[in-house]
């Protein structure tokens, strides 16, 4: 009996179509904000660091139509595992393309929730003053993460490629994969947490909340990042356990491209901010001397 069925495979494909959506409506509803507070200072640090973030999920996503674009015209021919064997050796062309396609689509959004976890350990090590006791932490989750992301990919549990409405993947070890997106989930947290309670110290002694102060916008747009962040990841990582082998991590297209949306949007508030010449900040995240 087929692990999937075909309405599942249709919310996967809803469901790229949502990530790719969030991705070009937030690009052009911010462009002008960009080209006002980003492209006139493209030399700094921090706008080389939001261009590779926004630039890099804007160019992959499109790529992610190919999800559900028809493969071949005949429904229902598997390809078991990424290393098994062909059950139709005529659409055996047809199949390693596909294959090969999926495991892109693994990889671009890895790479796209590695690029913004850098961005945030990197905001987090300014915010601490350079301490090299942060970069060591975040050296270490990185490894970590790497690790896990190399089990929950290894062994002989591969998913399924299933060519049914486009081209997909099919996860039954669900447990295994699970364990590169629960060190997501960790490294969100500790983010948060060492965000929180700098930016707590910093804002201590403030008698009342003031939107225009940058310790304000700082703790205000990193609790909204990070609770939106955790909740999604959680999600996801909860589809690994809870639901049908095809729609097992199915937000991860979706999450990953939230993520990238949103720290573009903290990273335009921010040089909003620092543009209003609030001069706590000026130096640490504007990459001015």
């Amino acid at each position: 009996m087929a692990s999937w069925s075909l309405s599942q495979l249709y919310i996967q494909n809803y469901l790229i179509i949502a990530s790719i959506t969030v991705v070009y409506y937030d690009y052009f509803i911010t462009l002008d904000d960009e080209r006002r507070c980003i492209w006139t200072r493209w030399k700094a640090a921090s706008s080389w660091m939001f261009f590779v973030n926004r630039y890099f999920t804007f160019f992959s996503t499109i790529t992610w139509v190919g999800s559900f674009l028809p493969w071949h015209s005949v429904e229902g021919f598997v390809y078991h595992s990424w290393r098994g064997r062909l059950t139709r050796s005529r659409i055996y062309w047809v199949m390693l393309r596909c294959n090969a396609y999926s495991m892109y689509r693994q990889i671009i959004t890895g790479v796209i929730e590695f690029i913004v976890i850098v961005n945030m350990f990197l905001r987090v090590f300014a915010l601490y003053g350079k301490d090299k006791r942060i970069l060591a932490l975040g050296i270490g989750v990185f490894l970590v993460m790497v690790a896990l992301g190399i089990l929950g990919f290894s062994g002989d549990n591969a998913p399924t490629i299933v060519l049914s409405a486009g081209c997909h993947v099919v996860i039954s070890a669900g447990a295994k994969f699970a364990t590169a997106w629960a060190a997501m989930l960790a490294s969100d947290v500790l983010i948060f947490a060492l965000t929180v309670a700098k930016t707590y110290n910093t804002m201590h002694g403030l008698r009342r909340y003031n939107s225009g102060n940058l310790s304000a916008l700082m703790l205000r747009d990193g609790a909204m990042y990070y609770v939106t962040l955790t909740c999604l990841n959680l999600t996801n990582l909860l589809t690994f356990f809870l639901l049908p082998n095809a729609l097992k991590g199915s937000l991860a297209s979706l999450v990953g491209n939230i993520s990238s949306v949103l720290l573009s949007r903290m990273m335009l508030n921010l040089q909003k901010s620092v543009d209003k010449r609030i001069p706590q900040y000026t130096n640490l995240f504007s990459g001015d001397e």
